[in-house]
């Protein structure tokens, strides 16, 4: 069978990395350490979460900078509690969505005991198409907190993909990534749902590096090296959530403020791309797998 990897142009015993920056447009703080890590270079992907305040801000800098590569982060959920934020398409359109304050459920697990499919698919959509009328190319899709990707809702996930001729993350389930991920329960369906994904077309990454936040700040700097070091052959999502570390981050989340702006430190610098470079990976975007799938 012929790799993902080989699909791209690549050799199927190259690394190859699609580094990735979630959360964009969630705060200011986020958007200044994704351009950070951009401009630096080593950056090659990130998505923007189009319902949160801050999303205007980084519209217009992906309308200054067409190259840049950004996607959607599909939103179901706002998993503060100092900040907050509701669907595009309002409480009375999309009830389902809300909690008792009309906002994003705060947890996978609440959206998906009470959201009706037909509303995930109208909120979903209308956050793709606001990007795309806000001027943003948009080069791929993937979700916030991975709830369109669970297993409710992954048909309109990968349906949403199709509609907009646009590639999706999702990594090649295994059974140590629904361990991972903390769905063991799937391990039997596991060839089931190989074949159903295979049988859809999408495009699916060999692996996802999820380190992101996991450990603290003083080893943020080790634990990059040695994750950039373990890459294996293939195609690998890569989730970064650089912020600059100052008075808005740290009210928002107080648990994690340091790391993130530890990951913003490294990754505009130039010692994340010297990692990348001594263990001969190649970093591109998700426009590359964009145009794969359009057959361009």
């Amino acid at each position: 069978m012929t790799t993902l990897a080989e699909r791209l142009g690549f050799s199927a015993d190259d690394k190859i990395v699609l580094l990735h920056v979630d959360d964009v447009g969630l705060c200011h703080a986020h958007n200044r350490g994704f351009f950070d890590v951009v401009e630096q270079g080593v950056v090659t992907t990130g998505s923007v979460l189009v319902p949160c305040p801050w999303f205007p801000e980084a519209a217009a800098y992906a309308r200054r900078r067409p190259e840049i590569d950004l996607g959607v982060h599909l939103c179901l959920n706002c998993e503060f509690t100092a900040l907050r934020w509701r669907p595009l398409l309002g409480a009375d359109r999309v009830p389902s969505l809300v909690d008792g304050d009309g906002y994003f459920w705060s947890s996978p697990s609440e959206t998906l005991a009470h959201a009706n499919p037909d509303e995930v698919r109208s909120e979903l959509r209308a956050q793709v198409e606001r990007a795309i009328t806000s001027g943003v190319d948009v080069t791929h899709l993937d979700s916030h907190m991975g709830t369109a990707m669970m297993l409710e809702l992954l048909p309109i996930y990968l349906e949403l993909g199709r509609e907009f001729s646009l590639p999706v993350f999702l990594p090649r389930p295994t059974a140590a990534l629904l361990d991972e991920l903390g769905h063991p329960e799937l391990v039997p369906e596991l060839d089931e749902i190989l074949l159903m994904l295979e049988r859809s077309g999408v495009l699916m990454v060999d692996y996802a590096e999820l380190g992101s936040l996991t450990f603290q700040e003083s080893e943020a700097e080790a634990h990059f090296r040695d994750a950039v070091a373990g890459l294996k052959s293939g195609v690998t999502h890569f989730i970064l959530h650089p912020a600059h570390g100052d008075e808005e981050l740290e009210a928002l989340t107080p648990e994690s403020w340091q790391q993130r702006d530890a990951e913003r430190r490294i990754f505009a610098s130039s010692i994340a791309l010297r990692w990348f470079d001594d263990a001969g990976v190649k970093r591109i975007g998700y426009r590359r797998l964009r145009s794969l799938l359009r057959g361009g």
